[in-house]
Parts: structure tokens; C-alpha cells; sequence
């Protein structure tokens, strides 16, 4: 999930999936670069723009909070957050992740 790419209005379902959607090539090109210079496993299966990333009141990324969003579970502790609506992206976009990974599955297709 990359932060700051779409804006924050709160539109209908298929809006949303197409702000959340990067570029084909956008796409590509991040899976090439991650794949060779890290490695396989760091290879995201989706890749989608956020209009903002939750951060803790100490300036910290929350990668948690936005993991348990995004697997449907409870996440507790917003009020840790300098931005507690920034979750609600994560938790509205879970049901079109599918719909992203399969837009984006030809192009692990033709890398593989």
C-alpha cells in the first residue's frame, strides 16, 4: 500500500476500487524493483494507493492496526493514533482486494 495517492473522498464502491488501483506499469515496475533488489518474498500480491497512512502520537508508522483492517479483525487502540480515521480506508477497501489482485495477476503472470 502506497500512502498519499488517492484522495479522501468517500465516493461510491467502484470509485474507490479505481482510486485505490495503481497503473499497470506503476505496479510492474515496484514487483521488478522489490523482486531484485530484495527479494521474492517481499513482493506484495497487491498493490494500492491510501489517502493517508495511520501514524502513533510519537511519529511512528502502524503497521498492525492496518494489517488487523484489513484481515476484517477489531483493531484496538485507535485513540494511540494522530490520525484514527485514516483506518477507515483500510477497513473499506478489504472487500475489493480481491478485485485489485486480480486486475493485477496477469502481471505476475508474464513475470513468471
Amino acid at each position: 500500500v502506497v500512502g498519499g495517492g488517492a484522495d479522501g473522498d468517500d465516493d461510491d464502491d467502484d470509485d474507490l476500487q479505481k482510486r485505490a488501483t495503481p497503473p499497470p506499469a506503476l505496479v510492474a515496475k515496484l514487483k521488478d524493483t522489490l523482486r531484485s533488489r530484495a527479494s521474492p518474498r517481499h513482493v506484495p500480491a497487491v498493490v494500492a494507493f491510501c489517502p493517508e497512512i495511520p501514524f502513533t502520537t510519537n511519529g511512528k508508522k502502524v503497521e498492525i492496526a492496518v494489517a488487523r483492517a484489513l484481515a476484517g479483525r477489531p483493531v484496538k487502540d485507535r485513540g494511540a493514533l494522530r490520525n484514527p480515521a485514516s483506518l477507515d480506508f483500510f477497513e473499506s477497501i478489504r472487500p475489493h482486494l480481491d478485485a485489485i489482485a486480480d486486475a493485477q495477476a496477469p502481471l505476475a503472470k508474464k513475470r513468471s
